[in-house]
């Protein structure tokens, strides 16, 4: 469950302040959602504030349970450690057995090998398949997933969707992503983010016709939902 209370969220577009929320309060259940939004610059944004890496100015966004970061967000993983160093931060953070995660890990990941080096010298698939791999880790009670899912090793792929679906079955998922496939296929309820509130549509199809999926990309223009340069954005 997700709570707002009277919340007001802003961010800066360039040096443009943009009100994405204002005193807005709503109560989420647990269920299955697709996060669609007016100005698709606010998508990232309106996520951290939900699981919680960003604050309001105003009001309090209240979770019951432990959430999720943003799943699938790459720059989770920059830096100078090693694949297995951040296997290992993630143990430490969340009090994981490290041998049972170093099985999983490496049950998932093709080229195993790669977790010796820093993660600034994954190429971006084993980036991304990492990123992904990371979040079956730990398990939430409210999980918050981002990109399209675009795995080129099908193997992995079905693999981790296996592995995903029994870590979110009765707990509650946020999905935001520009891959009609991904929301359609994965959630049946809308969070719509449109002119200061965040309401609840349990009719994903008309809330889609309503705020059809779109990405922004480089100069400020809005790409199609299915536009692969957007969705690769998510992942480099």
């Amino acid at each position: 469950m997700i709570r707002l209370r009277n919340v007001t969220f802003e961010i800066s577009l360039g040096k443009t302040p943009v009100v994405v929320l204002e005193q807005a309060s709503n109560w989420i259940e647990p269920g299955r959602y697709a996060l669609l939004v007016e100005n698709p610059a606010t998508r990232n944004p309106v996520i951290d504030l939900l699981c919680g890496t960003r604050a309001p100015r105003i009001g309090r966004v209240e979770r019951s349970g432990r959430a999720s970061w943003p799943i699938g967000r790459v720059g989770f993983i920059r830096g100078h450690l090693t694949g297995w160093d951040v296997v290992a931060m993630i143990c430490r953070i969340y009090d994981l057995n490290y041998s049972l995660a170093e099985d999983l890990i490496s049950d998932l990941i093709p080229n195993v090998e790669s977790l010796r080096s820093p993660v600034g010298r994954f190429t971006p698939t084993e980036r991304m398949e990492f990123t992904y791999a990371l979040a079956l880790l730990p398990k939430f009670d409210i999980y918050f997933l981002e990109g399209s899912l675009g795995f080129t090793n099908d193997q992995f792929a079905q693999l981790w969707r296996l592995l995903f679906e029994d870590r979110v079955k009765d707990r509650m998922l946020v999905v935001s992503s520009y891959s009609s496939a991904v929301v359609t296929g994965m959630c049946d309820k809308a969070l719509c983010v449109a002119r200061g509130s965040l309401t609840i549509d349990d009719r994903l199809d008309a809330a889609l016709g309503r705020y059809p999926l779109r990405a922004p990309v480089p100069g400020g223009v809005v790409a199609d939902e299915e536009d692969p340069v957007a969705d690769d954005g998510d992942f480099i």
